[in-house]
C-alpha cells in the first residue's frame, strides 16, 4: 500500500504491484535490482515510481520458466514419426 500518500510502497504493496511474493521483492532489493529505503524499525519502503517502472518492464518482457504451467502449455509436440512417438525397441 502507499504509505501516508508519500509515493512509497511497503514490501507487501510492492509485491502486489509486481505480481511477486514479498520474499521475491526482498531478494530484488538485496540484489540491488529494486532500490529501497529503510525507515524506523527496519521496514523497507520502495518508491512507487520505481516499482511502477519495473512492473511495466515485466509486462513488456514476459519471461517463461521451465516447469511453469504457462511454459508447458506453449511447448510444441515432437513431429509425427519422431523418436518420442515410437515405442522403445525390445532387446534382441
Amino acid at each position: 500500500m502507499e504509505r501516508n500518500g508519500s509515493g512509497y510502497l511497503t514490501t507487501s504493496g510492492a509485491a502486489r504491484a509486481l505480481g511477486l511474493s514479498e520474499s521475491a521483492v526482498r531478494l530484488l532489493a538485496r540484489r540491488g535490482d529494486l532500490s529501497c529505503t529503510r525507515i524506523a524499525g527496519g521496514l523497507r519502503v520502495f518508491a512507487r515510481a520505481e516499482v511502477d517502472a519495473l512492473a511495466a518492464w515485466r509486462r513488456d518482457n514476459p519471461r517463461r520458466h521451465k516447469g511453469t504451467a504457462a511454459a508447458k502449455r506453449t511447448q510444441t509436440a515432437a513431429p509425427a514419426g519422431a523418436a518420442a512417438d515410437r515405442a522403445p525397441e525390445s532387446p534382441a
